[in-house]
């Protein structure tokens, strides 16, 4: 199927045993029936829905399973492991990224803690926040100090439970331990706004001379 990819998935409904493919998902008990989503390199990606209600629910997941194998036969797909880039500058820490949550829009610069939890593999948790928090480049690099402190409080937990059963938040406390005296970008904000927006930057200039 030229660039397509599909694995089956068992699901249990109504007592019978499917094996839904790739791309296909039921749609629930309020609308029965099989959503079919595609993500295309180029283009809109693809929506149809295949419903139960008229046929069986075997019945309409083969419907929906032969729509699927048309568009992969005449599509360009999104590879399957493909990752979303990740738009960030370098915070000098493993773990800890800031960048804008929405590509190019300075106003969602977050500053984000990795962390793997047991409710979610790779949780991130925002130490600051621009629309949030503001442009107070003291402010900011008490948070930025923060942040590398939950990220090394982490990791020791990290090492003895492997997942931890609750993230490390800004609320969390901290062990002072494992405060940095100083951070190792301390113009990370300023060169962060300097990427991906230039309005702001003399304001957080005058701010830092205050």
């Amino acid at each position: 199927m030229g660039d397509g990819w599909v694995k089956f998935k068992p699901k249990d409904l109504d007592g019978l045993r499917l094996y839904v493919p790739s791309h296909i998902s039921w749609n629930g008990n309020d609308r029965p029936g099989w959503q079919v989503r595609i993500k295309r390199t180029e283009g809109n990606p693809t929506n149809a829905y295949f419903s139960a209600k008229q046929s069986s629910i075997q019945k309409s997941l083969y419907q929906a399973w032969e729509f699927l194998v048309d568009q992969l036969l005449t599509s360009t797909l999104v590879p399957h492991n493909s990752k979303r880039v990740r738009s960030t500058v370098d915070t000098g820490v493993v773990g800890v990224w800031f960048g804008p949550a929405k590509p190019g829009d300075p106003r969602t610069l977050m500053l984000r803690v990795g962390q793997s939890i047991e409710a979610e593999r790779a949780h991130n948790e925002i130490f600051y926040s621009l629309a949030r928090d503001g442009i107070d480049p003291h402010h900011f690099l008490a948070c930025y100090r923060h942040a590398i402190a939950a990220r090394r409080y982490y990791e020791d937990l990290h090492r003895v439970h492997y997942r931890i059963k609750h993230p490390i938040t800004r609320d969390t406390p901290i062990p002072e331990r494992y405060f940095p005296a100083s951070v190792p970008v301390p113009n990370l904000l300023e060169k962060a706004l300097a990427t991906w927006g230039t309005t702001k930057r003399k304001t957080v200039q005058e701010e830092a001379n205050q």
